[in-house]
C-alpha cells in the first residue's frame, strides 16, 4: 500500500485506538456505551470564539420524546444574513460529537462565509437506525423554520458530512426529496459511508487496512441498522441501495485510495450522473479514511478542505 507522504507521516503518529478501533467497537457492541466512559457529547465550551468565527451551541426543536435537538453552531463575521451548510458528524454511526469536528467546520464557516450548523444526532448502538437519521431530517427542518433567527437564508442551504456523517447526508436528501420538501443547494459527501453490503472490490481488499476497514465497517453497520439489517434494508438506511436517484441536489464527492468505502462513493457518483444528478468527483491517491483531518495541517489535508470549501463557496453564493 503506498501513502502519499503526509498520509504516511500522520499515520505514524495516530493514536492506536484510532488507527484500529476494531477493538473499542467490539467492546461498545458487547457492553455499551457506559461502560467505556465515552462522553456524549463531548465536553466543551459553549461558546468561544476561533479565527473570526463566534462557536456556540443552540437547541432547536424538541424531538417526539421531549428531548432538544442540539447543534454547533460556526458563524463567521460579516453578514447578518448567511448562506448555511447544516453539517453531520463521523464516526461510524456510534461515536462522535460535533465537537470532534471543529476544526474542519471552522474552517468551512471561514472559508466559505457561511454559517455551519452541526447536528448532535443520537447514535448507535443504543439509538439504531432510524433514529439518527430522524434527527437529522428534524435538524434541516427546525433550521429552515428558524433561519431568520439564525440569520440564515433558508434559500441557499447545503447538506454535508463525513464518513458515516456523508451517508447520513445522502439519506437526507433522499428523505427530504420523499417528503416533497425544498431540497438542498448542494451535498457535499466527503469519503461517504452508503452500502451495508460491504460487496465492492474496496472493501474486499481493505481486511486490515488502518483506521477502517471491513471488519469495522461490518461492527458499525449492525450497531447502526438494529432489527433493520433483519429484513430488506431501506434506501434511507444504505443510500447506495436506492433504485431512484432523480431529483436530488448536485453533489460534491470525494474519496480515498485505500479506503473500504471509495468504491460505494464512486459507484453512487456514477449512480448519481447517470440519474441526471452534476457531480463533482475527487478521488484522492496514498490517502486512508478521514486522511483530511488524519493528517491535519499538512498540504494534503489543507488542499482537499480548500476544494470542499469551494465547493461551498460555488453553490451557496
Amino acid at each position: 500500500m503506498h501513502l502519499h507522504p503526509d498520509m504516511a507521516a500522520a499515520l505514524d503518529t495516530l493514536d492506536p485506538a484510532v488507527r484500529d478501533c476494531g477493538p473499542v467497537l467490539e467492546m461498545l457492541a458487547r457492553q455499551g456505551r457506559s461502560a467505556l466512559g465515552l462522553r456524549t457529547p463531548l465536553a466543551a465550551p459553549d461558546s468561544q470564539t476561533d479565527e473570526g468565527v463566534d462557536v456556540r451551541t443552540v437547541t432547536l426543536d424538541s424531538r417526539e420524546d421531549g428531548s432538544s435537538l442540539r447543534v454547533r453552531r460556526y458563524r463567521p463575521e460579516g453578514a447578518a444574513v448567511q448562506p448555511a451548510l447544516v453539517y453531520f458528524h463521523g464516526g461510524g454511526f456510534v461515536f462522535g460529537a460535533p465537537e470532534d469536528e471543529d476544526l474542519r467546520c471552522i474552517f468551512y464557516a471561514r472559508e466559505a462565509a457561511c454559517t455551519v450548523l452541526s447536528v448532535d444526532y443520537r447514535l448507535a448502538p443504543e439509538h439504531p437506525y432510524p433514529t439518527g437519521l430522524e434527527d437529522c431530517i428534524l435538524a434541516w427542518q427546525s433550521i429552515t423554520r428558524q433561519a431568520a433567527a439564525l440569520g440564515i437564508d433558508s434559500a441557499r442551504m447545503a447538506l454535508g458530512g463525513a464518513s458515516a456523517g456523508g451517508g447520513l447526508a445522502a439519506a437526507t436528501a433522499i428523505a427530504l426529496r420523499d417528503l416533497g420538501l425544498p431540497p438542498p443547494l448542494l451535498q457535499l459527501l466527503i469519503y461517504p459511508v452508503l452500502d451495508d453490503r460491504l460487496d465492492t472490490p474496496s472493501m474486499h481488499s481493505s481486511g486490515d487496512t488502518p483506521v477502517w476497514n471491513r471488519k469495522t465497517a461490518r461492527q458499525s453497520w449492525a450497531m447502526y441498522l438494529g432489527q433493520a439489517g433483519k429484513g430488506a434494508v431501506p434506501d434511507t438506511a444504505a443510500p447506495a441501495r436506492a433504485s431512484n436517484l432523480s431529483g436530488l441536489p448536485p453533489a460534491y464527492l470525494a474519496t480515498a485510495e485505500h479506503d473500504p468505502l471509495r468504491d460505494e462513493g464512486l459507484n453512487f457518483g456514477l449512480r448519481l450522473l447517470q440519474h441526471g444528478i452534476p457531480v463533482e468527483l475527487h478521488s484522492y491517491a496514498g490517502t486512508l479514511h478521514g486522511f483530511d483531518v488524519l493528517a491535519t495541517g499538512s498540504k494534503l489535508a489543507q488542499g482537499a478542505l480548500q476544494e470542499q470549501a469551494r465547493a461551498l463557496v460555488d453553490a451557496l453564493h
